[in-house]
């Protein structure tokens, strides 16, 4: 679930901006639009607590990461969606090889945002690439700022 998992500045994203400008509907270099809500802000249903709770959510029943017993992580309703801030998924909004930076501002050093996809399940175990939640007031980032990684135990 999003309020258990570690957190830590990461990554920023959208291609919606570069494609608002191309097509004359905005200023792609100074006014990156969020996609509209993918998934609600309410508050997740509790974990299921029991291999059949989570066959219901379609999760998977394990034990992840470094837990010994096992849990469940459900899939989410928005896997693969664009994302600009990790408030835009039920799970993580990930980067994954080497993502592109979509630079805002060509200043030195120069500042942009990442785009995103959201995650398959509302938890996302190891190390990756991620763009936090409530990131995008913080544009535009510099390469350095807007991709850290985080590791999710």
């Amino acid at each position: 679930m999003k309020t258990s998992r570690t957190r830590s500045v990461s990554l920023v994203a959208t291609t919606l901006a570069l494609l608002m400008g191309a097509a004359g509907c905005g200023d792609a270099a100074t006014s990156p639009q969020r996609p509209s809500q993918l998934a609600p802000q309410d508050p997740p249903p509790p974990r299921p607590t029991t291999k059949e709770g989570c066959d219901a959510c379609q999760g998977i029943w394990a034990a992840h990461g470094i837990a010994e017993e096992e849990a469940c992580i459900c899939k989410t309703n928005d896997e693969g969606h664009s994302c600009l801030d990790g408030n835009d998924c039920q799970g993580e909004c990930l980067l994954e090889g080497d993502p592109e930076f979509h630079v805002m501002d060509q200043g030195d050093p120069p500042r942009g945002y990442y785009q995103g996809h959201c995650a398959g399940y509302d938890t996302t175990f190891g190390c990756f690439l991620h763009i936090p939640d409530d990131i995008q007031s913080q544009l535009p980032l510099t390469a350095e700022e807007a991709g850290a990684y985080v590791c999710v135990d």
